[in-house]
């Protein structure tokens, strides 16, 4: 470790930064349960209770009694936009968790479409792709330059078309041309400029974190923004959320600057055709009620380019993937006819019934670690529960007393719990005859043949 080069934050963190709390791990298991039922005077809630988890979880709770009753009162002073009883409420209400329906079915057809196996012979050069990287950034529509498949050790590709459906979609890197502009406080990557120099040639392969750093450098831009400049950066292929059936010319040499800004122009005039006017308006209403008016400046613009369509173009004949796309053409018509759906105040009212939403998650969230905290009462019920299960393998009786099959458990004890012994679940006698003799063989071989071993050879 003392030759590798350590990053400046982490050298920092080392010396400077704060410990690592104590957290208590401590876990009542049936080897320790049907130990201490062997004894007498042990009380196993008294263990339970003196315990460093339950003193912590003791700790803890007034924190989170405190926590929970702020967002409850943050909950009950957040407004939609109208009343809460009221028709336009429960349309609202319906309109959201169909559209959250909808993004949910629609990550899982992009999964579909992302496979290799469908998704290789549309990644030619020209061809306008929609980037969202891994945190959820939207790039906006790019033009693929070319891509590339990375040989690693986890991913073994196979020469057989059949076997290709095997293959992840990280696995495989595109170069995409994107605008971009330098980000605030970031650090532009070497390695995207010889990305971009050295485009043409497949012989060269980075890491999915070499990806990432690329893209941590920079941040998407509008084709309207000064500073937007256009960058041939590596993608993988899970962060390509659509596929466009639209190609334009992508000139063989992107060295210079002059061939950028020709393809720069290009892609501005295809935005020109088929800008989302409704995006675009909705985007506007919903800025105004942001306190950041500006968070979207830079933002690239909506636009409705036509898709490959997964069935007539990519030929995906998958059962479940149609079942899946005419679920979510069903759940798209419910969204239509939604009497709210044509409304103005939409994009206002589905950010604050967000935000509101989000609200109540963090809400049963801190309930769910309040519950965890009742450490007494819930033990006592797995103390009950786990009592039952040693009755029902025959390790106690009715009175739970330990019975031969627990003795033999208690002392047979090689890291494993009491009911993970299948061997001892019918009768023991000659198991434990013959784990007394190897006991006793044990004792023997300690106490009297080693010692005149080492006698004799002194």
């Amino acid at each position: 470790m003392v030759d590798e080069k350590m990053d400046e934050v982490n050298a920092k963190e080392m010396l400077k930064g704060q410990a690592d709390a104590l957290v208590s791990s401590f876990h009542l298991g049936y080897n320790m349960l049907i130990n201490m039922l062997r004894l007498e005077d042990v009380d196993i809630e008294f263990l339970v209770r003196n315990s460093l988890k339950q003193h912590q979880a003791e700790v803890i709770r007034p924190s989170l009694e405190l926590k929970l009753d702020t967002y409850e009162k943050q909950y009950q002073s957040m407004h939609i936009g109208c009343e809460d009883n009221s028709t336009t409420h429960q349309n609202i209400e319906v309109y959201w968790r169909l559209k959250k329906a909808v993004l949910s079915a629609t990550h899982m057809l992009r999964d579909w479409v992302r496979k290799p196996v469908y998704s290789l012979s549309f990644l030619q050069s020209g061809r306008l792709v929609h980037v969202i990287d891994t945190n959820g950034e939207d790039w906006g529509w790019g033009i693929i330059v070319n891509f590339r498949k990375q040989m690693d050790r986890h991913h073994r590709f196979k020469k057989k078309q059949e076997e290709l459906d095997n293959v992840p979609a990280s696995a495989y890197k595109v170069d995409v041309l994107l605008p971009c502009r330098p980000r605030i406080g970031g650090k532009r990557s070497s390695s995207s400029s010889s990305s971009s120099s050295s485009s043409s040639s497949s012989s060269s392969s980075s890491t999915a974190n070499d990806a990432d750093s690329v893209l941590n450098s920079f941040m998407p831009s509008s084709l309207t923004d000064k500073k937007c400049e256009m960058l041939v950066l590596p993608v993988s292929l899970n962060q390509i959320a659509e596929f466009s059936a639209l190609r334009i010319y992508v000139p063989d040499d992107l060295k210079p600057k002059s061939a950028r800004n020709s393809t720069k122009e290009t892609l501005r005039e295809v935005q020109r055709r088929f800008k989302d006017t409704t995006a675009t308006a909705a985007t506007t209403e919903a800025a105004k009620t942001t306190e950041n008016p500006f968070d979207n400046a830079y933002a690239p613009a909506k636009i409705n380019l036509p898709l490959l369509d997964p069935v007539k173009d990519m030929n995906i004949q998958n059962e479940e993937f149609l079942a899946s796309l005419k679920k979510k053409k069903q759940m798209e018509e419910q969204l239509l006819t939604n009497p709210i759906h044509n409304n103005p105040m939409l994009p206002v009212w589905m950010k604050n019934y967000t935000d509101k939403m989000q609200v109540a998650d963090q809400m049963t969230k801190v309930k769910k670690e309040i519950r965890a905290t009742e450490g007494m009462r819930e033990m006592r019920d797995r103390i009950k529960r786990m009592k039952r299960v040693l009755r029902r393998l025959g390790f106690t009786d009715k009175n739970n007393v330990v019975q031969l099959k627990g003795r033999v458990a208690c002392e047979v004890n090689a890291g494993a719990q009491g009911k993970s012994q299948p061997q001892l679940k019918e009768t023991p006698v000659q198991q434990c005859i013959l784990y007394s003799v190897l006991t006793i063989f044990c004792l023997l071989l300690v106490v009297v043949f080693i010692p005149l071993s080492l006698a004799n050879v002194c």
